[in-house]
């Protein structure tokens, strides 16, 4: 458990300066619901606005084997006084893994890694460059509480996306065949790897035809989008296309968005349905695959718990 020895040796340094507080998880914080469309990303039809049919019958097996996902924990562990400012310090742990599906239903981990660190702003990080796995979140007034836990909290999933990504590179350095990843691809510069994305707080359509979204929205199941382009500033572009997994009880249930660089991706709208049809436990089973929920349920194993974190964490408290 390193980073229960990461939190120890922070604490020794620092024995007279950390003072009890509120605990909380960071990520179930409230996040904005919707974001504008980033500045370097350009977005483009490549088909006739609309929606469409997948297919009429699904195979209940598909050709997909391999599927990734990761997980994070950060939580406010203490504060630390610095000039009478009550600083908030998170403990970050991140896990990431590749499993295998051997046969229906059995999966086993083929690549997998795991990080932790200590979450501080740079003030704070510049009396403490010498201890392992101190990370800066950036600068920050003192006082000011709320900057420090929004900037915590991207540095958080900035750290976990960096996990996911090496994990990702040694997979595919010694294995060619498709990966479907929990989240987007776009950044990754990787071909073979197919994003799905859960979560829909940037409208990437509505920017170009409003008309279109309000389709999406009301898109029934087993439909998907007409397919768009997204384009980085830097030349870095995948293909794009919402799919209805589950019937639209709301706008957004059982809907996800696909991410890929494939010539032909109608078999794989197919084949994510029939990853679908398995329901999976938890808030959004609605729009989560089975063999990504898998990945999840893996990486509680090998991480602790909210409960057993803070057990732990009031140990070395």
């Amino acid at each position: 458990m390193e980073w229960l020895k990461q939190a120890e040796e922070f604490k020794k340094h620092a024995e007279d300066r950390l003072l009890r507080g509120d605990y909380y998880e960071l990520e179930k914080m409230e996040t904005p619901l919707k974001r504008e469309l980033p500045n370097n990303i350009e977005v483009r039809l490549l088909e006739i606005p609309g929606i469409y049919r997948v297919v009429e019958r699904y195979s209940p097996e598909t050709e997909l084997r391999y599927f990734m996902d990761g997980v994070q924990r950060t939580v406010l562990w203490r504060y630390y006084d610095y000039g009478s400012a009550k600083v908030p310090v998170f403990l970050h742990l991140s896990g990431a893994v590749v499993l295998e599906r051997i046969k229906p239903g059995v999966f086993m981990p083929v690549e997998q890694g795991y990080y932790s660190a200590i979450l501080v702003p740079e003030f704070i990080y510049e009396e403490f460059t010498d201890i392992k796995g101190i990370v800066s979140v950036g600068d920050a007034d003192p006082w000011d509480t709320a900057s420090i836990v929004s900037l915590a909290k991207v540095k958080s999933k900035a750290l976990r996306q960096a996990l996911e990504l090496e994990v990702m590179h040694r997979f595919l350095e010694r294995c060619d065949d498709l990966l479907v990843k929990d989240g987007n691809i776009i950044d990754t510069g990787r071909r073979g790897v197919v994003g799905v994305v859960k979560t829909h707080a940037t409208l990437y359509l509505q920017h170009v035809n409003p008309s279109l979204q309000r389709l999406v929205w009301n898109m029934p199941l087993y439909h998907r989008s007409a397919a768009f382009s997204l384009r980085l500033s830097d030349g870095s572009r995948v293909e794009s296309f919402y799919l209805r997994i589950h019937e639209p009880l709301a706008p957004e249930t059982g809907l996800i968005r696909v991410e890929h660089r494939l010539k032909d991706f109608e078999e794989l709208a197919a084949w994510l349905i029939a990853e679908s049809r398995v329901c999976s436990r938890g808030e959004r089973w609605h729009s989560m695959l089975y063999p990504i929920q898998r990945c999840e349920d893996y990486l509680r194993t090998q991480l602790p718990s909210s409960g057993r974190l803070k057990a732990m964490l009031g140990v070395v408290a």
